[in-house]
């Protein structure tokens, strides 16, 4: 009866490490909104040196996933699990999202 409590908290506690571990570690994909460049990171990027002139302004379009969509207007294309986040298009407005 030991042998399988110990069994049973065992697996328990793997599938919380589990579950924690892929709650700290989502990626998202970054834009940055004055030079356009797009990373995939699990915490906000450095912001480091922007070609368009000091740091990079760095804002969140969305989990990365497995569904491919591009902006209509400019072609930036992203893999993301939902329609990701209508920022500042390099093309005026903001981004208009399609899925592929």
């Amino acid at each position: 009866m030991k042998i399988r409590n110990l069994l049973i908290l065992g697996i328990g506690v793997f599938f919380s490490a589990s579950i924690l571990f892929a709650a700290v570690n989502t990626m998202y994909n970054w834009e940055c909104t004055k030079c356009f460049t797009v990373v995939q990171k699990d915490g906000s990027p450095n912001t480091g040196s922007c070609p368009a002139k000091g740091g990079h302004s760095w804002s969140k379009l969305g989990k990365v996933g497995n569904n491919q969509y591009q902006c209509r207007k400019c072609g930036m294309s992203v893999a993301s699990d939902m329609t990701p986040n209508y920022l500042k298009c390099p093309n005026g407005g903001t981004h208009s999202w399609s899925k592929l």
